[in-house]
């Protein structure tokens, strides 16, 4: 059971670093970037309400409405306390 949570623990971690890179990578305007790391962690996590919520961000800016709209009623589904 102790080697489950360190599986979790460092999977945890891992996607934290993740989501800190693709932050950067879009606060920098590298749109692209940043969207094809929020992509990964949603690969991973498909739950991850902070990927989905800039996931949505990036597909509004691109136009994909229908797209934008899926991933934030997502994230506020799964996060409703963070939808302010």
């Amino acid at each position: 059971m102790n080697k489950l949570k360190s599986i979790e623990s460092d999977r945890d971690e891992t996607i934290g670093k993740a989501f800190a890179v693709a932050n950067h990578y879009y606060q920098s305007g590298h749109i692209k970037l940043a969207e094809n790391v929020y992509n990964k962690i949603l690969e991973i996590d498909p739950e991850h309400p902070d990927a989905l919520h800039m996931a949505g961000v990036i597909a509004r800016q691109n136009g994909k409405y229908d797209l934008a709209a899926s991933f934030i009623k997502s994230a506020i589904r799964i996060a409703p306390e963070r939808a302010a």
